[in-house]
């Protein structure tokens, strides 16, 4: 039917404004069926892939792959069974997909290894969701998710692709206002992990791990006052809501653990969510963690180059009427 296409296109535009701003690539054709290779596992002739997006793995020496299925459900169509079903269904595409040879031909990379994941991207068009996403999965029966050990679906629910949204915007805007310098300036910061280390701290796309993870790092280098020498700077999206000190203070332990902090970094602490207290739990929680350090000048001085900026969020709400227009031929 033209108003579910139309709907799905919704998904689709969102999608694309949020991956590339992460450093993702599309591959290959979209909504595309390939042959299953496991029939009497999955009991399916064909699995879809309405878009394949792929990006360097950041502590591995190979290419994530991800077969992406795009959903748009208006707040009362959002349904457990629904969403359920869709993971069941990526859980069956990821299996196949890292042993097909479909799938490798349409997607896949024979010049480095490679892993394909499941990702199911929830949108909600109206904008109106605000239940408990993760209750869909509770009780979820292991077999309705058919995965080795190596493989892995995730899930973008309508809070997160609000807040990937809404940093993806802030990106751009930074960037017109030149708060950030272009794309090929600045990077996604990854740390050492506990027995793990990242090829580089500095890489080009965000993983979907930091995608998902409480806040993503920007690092980039900029000229600053009073001398006009390049200095580091970092912007810190960060998902919480800053509704009380500790929570602060948490963030500067983490910053300091990571060194993201030392003589001359600045920090920007951007946070869409921010609760309406949170600038105060902000000056509050520099000035106990401060004193925790017997009130040293230099550390305080330290706290001071992190500032506290809360971002408008972004809710897109798209009319089907309006989709179909755009798909309309020009006469």
């Amino acid at each position: 039917m033209p108003e579910t296409t139309n709907t799905a296109t919704m998904a689709k535009k969102v999608s694309e404004e949020i991956f590339a701003e992460f450093g993702w690539q599309q591959k290959g054709p979209e909504d595309v069926n390939w042959p299953c290779v496991a029939r009497d596992k999955h009991d399916l002739d064909t699995h879809p892939s309405d878009v394949v997006q792929a990006y360097e793995d950041p502590y591995e020496d190979a290419k994530v792959f991800l077969n992406v299925d795009l959903k748009s459900y208006a707040v009362g169509s959002l349904k457990k069974a629904q969403v359920r079903g869709a993971v069941t269904s990526l859980c069956k595409a990821a299996d196949c997909a890292n042993v097909s040879s479909g799938w490798r031909n349409l997607y896949g990379d024979d010049t480095s290894n490679y892993r394909c994941h499941g990702l199911l991207f929830v949108y909600n068009h109206d904008g109106d969701y605000d239940g408990d996403f993760e209750k869909f999965f509770e009780f979820m029966d292991t077999k309705d998710a058919p995965l080795d050990a190596s493989n892995r679906v995730f899930v973008f629910s309508p809070a997160t692709v609000s807040y990937l949204a809404t940093v993806a915007n802030d990106l751009r805007g930074s960037r017109g206002t030149d708060r950030l310098p272009s794309k090929k300036e600045y990077s996604f910061y990854y740390p050492d992990l506990i027995g793990t280390r990242p090829k580089k701290q500095n890489q080009a796309a965000a993983s979907i791990e930091v995608l998902l993870s409480p806040w993503q790092i920007l690092r980039f280098t900029k000229a600053s006052e009073p001398d006009g020498g390049p200095r580091v700077h970092y912007f810190v999206y960060y998902r919480g809501d800053g509704s009380s000190v500790d929570e602060f203070k948490y963030l500067f332990d983490a910053f300091f653990r990571f060194d993201l902090l030392g003589d001359e970094e600045r920090i920007s602490l951007r946070m869409p969510f921010a609760h309406h207290e949170a600038a105060g739990h902000f000056d509050r929680a520099k000035d106990a963690y401060a004193a925790e350090f017997y009130g040293l000048r230099e550390f305080r001085a330290r706290l001071n180059r992190i500032t506290f900026d809360p971002i408008t969020t972004i809710i897109k709400r798209f009319s089907t009427i309006a989709i179909g227009m755009e798909r309309r031929d020009p006469k």
